[in-house]
C-alpha cells in the first residue's frame, strides 16, 4: 500500500483580508518521493 502526504495552503484569511475571494490548494506525492518533492 503506498502512503501519500498531502500539504495544503491558503491564500488568504476572508475575515482579516477583506478579500471577496479564498483559494486553497493542495500537492500529494507518494511518500517515498518526498524528499525529492522538497528539494526541488
Amino acid at each position: 500500500m503506498t502512503e501519500y502526504n498531502i500539504y495544503c495552503d491558503e491564500n488568504c484569511h476572508l475575515e482579516h483580508d477583506r478579500q471577496p475571494i479564498m483559494v486553497i490548494g493542495c500537492i500529494w506525492c507518494p511518500e517515498e518521493a518526498d524528499r525529492q518533492v522538497v528539494e526541488e
